[in-house]
C-alpha cells in the first residue's frame, strides 16, 4: 500500500488554505521534488483544494520534515495537521514540532 501524508491548515478560511496548500505545494516540488496532489477536505465546497497530500516514496522522512518545517518558518504564525494514511499523527503544528512528529513515525 501507497503510504499518504496529508497536510490541512490550521485556523484559517478555505480560500486561505486554498491559497496555502499551492503554496506548499510549490515550495516542496521545487525544494524537494516530492510527488504531492492537493485534494479537497469535503466535497460540497467550491474551493480547488485545501488539503495537500505527499506520496510518501522515495524521499526519505527527513528531507519532509525539512521541508516542511523550513516552508512554516517562513509563514511564522501558521499551524498543521498532518495525517499519516489517514491517522492524526500531530495536530495544530509549528515549524519546532514537525521533525519530532515526522521522526516518530518512521
Amino acid at each position: 500500500m501507497e503510504e499518504k501524508l496529508t497536510v490541512t491548515f490550521d485556523n484559517v478560511t478555505l480560500a486561505e488554505a486554498g491559497q496555502l496548500a499551492t503554496e506548499l505545494q510549490a515550495y516542496l516540488r521545487y525544494n524537494i521534488d516530492l510527488e504531492t496532489e492537493i485534494n479537497k477536505e469535503e466535497r460540497n465546497t467550491q474551493d480547488m483544494g485545501t488539503v495537500l497530500t505527499i506520496i510518501l516514496g522515495s524521499k526519505a522522512i527527513v528531507e519532509i520534515s525539512k521541508g516542511l518545517s523550513a516552508w512554516l518558518l517562513k509563514k511564522q504564525s501558521r499551524k498543521i495537521t498532518i495525517r499519516k494514511n489517514g491517522d492524526i499523527i500531530g495536530k495544530n503544528l509549528s515549524s519546532k514540532e514537525i521533525k519530532e512528529i515526522l521522526d516518530s513515525t518512521k
